[in-house]
């Protein structure tokens, strides 16, 4: 319960700061990715946008080029229980803590200013996705 507490938190909190345009279609499959595999995420995804009208699923699909060798499966996967195994259970938490904390400041500190750029640059796409919301 407080693992998806966590998550919905942090997907409310910090989706619509960082990703500025379609922020909750683009945000929702990360979500359901941290809550277990990338098709939770897809499955999110297509039903919130059915029909595929904005660019969720092409975000989606380039954030996996790099998110996937490392993370989803990959090299981090792979190493955190020999990492375990050899140093404990606190060493990997700090390293992947200070992970989670650098994403977040660069989300919020380089992307957000670029991304509320690009929302003002736009603002006829963000009038129709408040009023299809509502």
């Amino acid at each position: 319960m407080v693992g998806i507490a966590f998550n919905v938190a942090i997907f409310l909190w910090l989706a619509p700061r960082i990703i500025g345009r379609y922020w909750f279609e683009r945000g929702i499959g990360d979500v359901g990715q941290s809550m277990g595999v990338t098709a939770t995420g897809l499955i999110l995804m297509r039903v919130v946008g059915p029909e595929a009208k904005t660019p969720a699923f092409e975000a989606f699909g380039y954030k996996q080029l790099v998110f996937e060798p490392f993370f989803g499966g990959g090299l981090v996967t792979a190493l955190a229980i020999p990492v375990i195994y050899l140093t404990g259970v606190w060493p990997l938490l700090f390293v992947m803590l200070a992970v989670f904390v650098i994403a977040v400041l660069t989300g919020l500190f380089y992307f957000h200013p670029r991304e509320m750029k690009d929302r003002e640059l736009h603002p006829q796409e963000m009038e129709q996705q408040e009023q299809a919301g509502s």
